[in-house]
């Protein structure tokens, strides 16, 4: 009998790492984002009384990428290998349930943290597939496309920082 080679040469799990490692990047930069807007605001509070516009695209610019933690959150809200679980390709199906399977804790942890926050139940994690499977279905008929919206809108606000970055430094 020969083997079909597979079209997901990929391991789905270094995929989930890769998509752990993305999320908290952007955390990492929110939250210095969050910072620059909150240094900005002292500075025009106490006084400074910097009047440039610089210094106001500036506080914008922050601004934006701090908004830009909701887009982010609603895109890795569910991990792909929990989305994969739905697919309807069955090899597809099948290795995302097998690596599922094979590293159910830490999966299920960063979904619950992501969901419920640091301090969920941890009975959680000893959720059957079954109801696992009917979780997920419930959460995905009611979500919006947040890949394609967040693709829209980063493209967008990549554009707006270029513009923004050309004024400040020209």
């Amino acid at each position: 009998m020969f083997l079909v080679p597979s079209p997901y040469h990929y391991d789905l799990y270094e995929e989930f790492v890769q998509e752990k490692k993305i999320y908290h990047f952007w955390k990492i930069l929110l939250y210095g984002s969050g910072w620059f807007c909150f240094l900005f605001y002292i500075v025009l509070v106490f006084g400074y009384h910097v009047r440039e516009a610089k210094f106001f695209l500036l506080d914008v610019l922050g601004l934006l990428l701090r908004f830009s933690g909701i887009v982010l959150f609603k895109q890795f809200e569910i991990p792909k290998i929990l989305l994969y679980c739905l697919d309807k390709d069955p090899y597809l199906h099948r290795s995302a349930w097998k690596t599922f399977r094979k590293h159910r804790e830490e999966i299920l942890f960063h979904f619950f943290t992501l969901w419920k926050g640091k301090f969920f139940q941890r009975e959680l994690l000893q959720i059957t597939e079954e109801e696992l499977t009917i979780r997920l279905t419930q959460l995905t008929q009611r979500r919006y496309n947040w890949k394609r919206i967040s693709l829209f809108y980063f493209s967008s606000l990549s554009l707006l920082i270029i513009y923004i970055l050309k004024i400040l430094l020209g």
